[in-house]
């Protein structure tokens, strides 16, 4: 089934005067150099991840290279903060397989992007949040096992007073529709690189996009949710998520929750970020990813398609199942089956993923299914039969002193009818070659229906019941 994804906005402010962002690279050391990427590069680790992309507009200079320094500063600050907060946790980032580097943040896949379209386009009154959104994604950056953490680089209106912004896809488990954006420009990056309000910024709306408060508002809701702005958190300033911050506030002076009530390590039953699959869990003992589903098959069934898997192994479980339709992200489900509604000759391809309770992603493996047909190749070439022919629309039965005579319209299959299976009170008692069958008058007594079978031994639906209750009467 296919999910309808609910936003909720929420935004940073700033209460600062304009500052300029620092004209060299602070410490921190990026194993990719100055070596920019246009796309999320292969990943080191098979998970549910956050990516970080630095796009500017059209008309807007690339910075990558004077930049790449003080951000990665700012997100190793970021980092260690959290691990900081809570010993049990760490952000998983989506890792690259630079050269001579070491698994670690200097390792972070960093993508820079020029957007299409030109600081206008994302600095205005409109919907600017929503154009980035589409414009990331129009570059490649749909997977939704990925939230995207966004550095953005362009002059914007600060009639708002803005410095971040994140809105959260639903459901909780998924990345999908699922950005956080910081805004570089001079009115909010400064201290960029020395672990000051960008790094703030970055992690409070990460903290957001990770659906923190998402029950707010609701009578068993975060107990300290700022009165007409829900998202937020009023019980203090050190607060990660207090709804404005100073310019120059360092990260190390903000708390992750401040008395663990509203969104972080709580005991109440509304979600809990600490729970999130975009976090690395370092006290778990699950510590490797299942192994991919095997035994995918597609049968057809009335005027839909059935897809149905072998269980997945995992180090400790329990083991979900993303279903993917043509590249696009269906569902994530515990069950070895999914089904939906396919029209005769529409061909689809689908694809299965193991993913663990921690977040961490198995193998994948594909199929190709066309209405009607059967299992394909990728030329649309008849691979296996598994479509059963259409079922008998009609039966009737005749009787008469000496026997039953049954007669039903004719199935159809796209690789050939070969006969019928005749059932009585739902035990086979004979098959047919043709659309007709008989037999002495003193077995007609039952209830009878008729399946189809195809030449691979597709069995179709049964016809409707026909009931005969002695030798001369039917019902």
């Amino acid at each position: 089934m296919r999910r309808r994804l609910l936003l909720a906005a929420v935004g940073l402010a700033i209460l600062a005067a304009t500052a300029v962002l620092p004209a060299t690279a602070r410490a921190g050391v990026w194993c990719g150099g100055t070596a920019e990427s246009a796309t999320d590069r292969p990943d080191v680790i098979a998970a549910l991840s956050w990516h970080v992309v630095y796009a500017y507009p059209s008309d807007g200079a690339d910075r990558f290279p004077q930049l790449v320094e003080p951000i990665l500063a700012d997100l190793s600050a970021v980092d260690v903060w959290w691990r900081g907060q809570d010993s049990t946790r760490a952000i998983r980032w989506d890792l690259a397989a630079l050269p001579a580097c070491a698994t670690g943040i200097g390792a972070l896949d960093l993508s820079a992007v020029r957007l299409t379209g030109d600081t206008a386009a994302y600095s205005g009154s409109g919907d600017r949040y929503g154009r980035l959104r589409f414009d990331l994604a129009a570059a490649g950056f749909t997977d939704p096992d990925k939230k995207l953490l966004v550095l953005y680089d362009g002059a914007f209106d600060h009639s708002v007073r803005e410095c971040g912004i994140a809105r959260t896809g639903f459901p909780v488990s998924g990345g999908a529709d699922s950005l956080a954006v910081v805004y570089l420009d001079a009115h909010c990056g400064a201290g960029l690189g020395a672990g000051e309000f960008p790094a703030v910024a970055a992690v409070h709306e990460m903290t957001h996009t990770m659906h923190a408060l998402a029950a707010a508002g609701t009578a068993s809701g975060p107990p300290h949710a700022c009165p007409g702005d829900a998202g937020h958190p009023c019980d203090s300033p050190s607060d990660l998520l207090y709804p404005s911050s100073q310019a120059g506030a360092r990260l190390a002076s903000k708390l992750l929750d401040v008395g663990r009530d509203d969104y972080y390590g709580h005991s109440g039953s509304w979600w809990d970020v600490q729970d999130s699959l975009f976090l690395e869990r370092l006290d778990s003992a699950d510590t490797q990813p299942p192994a991919a589903p095997m035994g995918l098959t597609a049968r057809g069934i009335p005027d839909a398609v059935l897809l149905g898997w072998q269980a997945a192994a995992d180090d400790v479980g329990p083991v979900f199942y993303e279903v993917f339709r043509d590249g696009v992200q269906l569902t994530v489900t515990a069950a070895l089956t999914y089904s939906e509604t396919i029209a005769a000759g529409e061909t689809r391809g689908y694809a299965i993923r193991s993913r663990d309770a921690v977040g961490r992603l198995g193998g994948s493996t594909a199929i190709r299914f066309a209405g009607g047909i059967g299992v394909v190749d990728a030329a649309g070439q008849p691979l296996a039969d598994t479509v059963p022919p259409t079922p008998v629309a009609r039966l009737r039965a005749r009787v008469t002193r000496v026997a039953l005579l049954l007669t039903w319209s004719a199935a159809t299959d796209a690789g050939g009818v070969v006969g019928y299976r005749v059932y009585r009170d739902d035990r086979a008692v004979a098959t047919a070659r043709v659309p007709a069958f008989s037999l002495p008058a003193r077995r007609a007594a039952g209830a009878w229906y008729v399946r189809p079978f195809d030449r691979a031994g597709n069995l179709g639906a049964p016809s409707p019941l026909v009931t005969v209750t002695g030798p001369a009467r039917v019902s």
